[in-house]
């Protein structure tokens, strides 16, 4: 071995340009041991103190490591190169949207609730129906706040078909308000 040379490096290490930073490529630092099972707090709150600065430094090194990567990437593009690739983006997302919205929409229709929505599969509004028709299939309705069954007649009416003729509704008006016909 050779003589130290003063910054923990030996002279053979300081003639061959080995520094700590070679000896370690990973970046790590040297690896500090844990204290004693019958060390005092302060030595473990010293050594957990030590790893969560070397972990933040490790953190903010990776973030400015990819920012500068990012740099890198853009200077070689065009304005409109990355115009581009934020109009995909927004494309992208919207497009996202509009799915979830969908998904929302058929749920709601087929009496599903919201948070079953995402587990809907489709590329349309035909497919996603259909998926929703099979869930329904498979589990049933799901049951109104008060754990009854919703009744599949509710809303239906006496069966009689509504009318829509102008003369009707105003003959029924004037019937349930007492009036007579002129």
């Amino acid at each position: 071995m050779g003589d130290s040379t003063g910054d923990g490096r030996t002279a053979d290490d300081a003639s061959n340009g080995r520094t700590a930073e070679n000896d370690n490529p990973s970046g790590r630092t040297a690896d500090r041991q844990p204290p004693g099972p019958d060390a005092p707090d302060s030595e473990w709150k010293s050594w957990a103190r030590h790893w969560e600065k070397v972990a933040k430094e490790r953190g903010t090194a990776l973030e400015d490591r990819d920012s500068r990567l990012k740099a890198i990437e853009d200077k070689d593009k065009s304005e409109l190169q990355k115009a581009i690739e934020r109009a995909e983006s927004a494309e992208r997302q919207a497009g996202e949207s509009t799915a979830r919205a969908l998904r929302l929409e058929v749920a709601a229709t087929k009496g599903l609730p919201a948070a079953i929505a995402g587990r809907l599969k489709g590329k349309n509004r035909a497919e996603l129906e259909a998926d929703a028709d099979e869930l329904l299939a498979l589990v049933g309705r799901p049951p109104t706040d008060d754990g009854r069954q919703p009744d599949p007649d509710q809303g239906r009416g006496s069966g009689q078909s509504a009318t829509t003729s102008t003369d009707d509704m105003n003959a029924w008006m004037r019937n349930a308000t007492g009036r007579r016909s002129v």
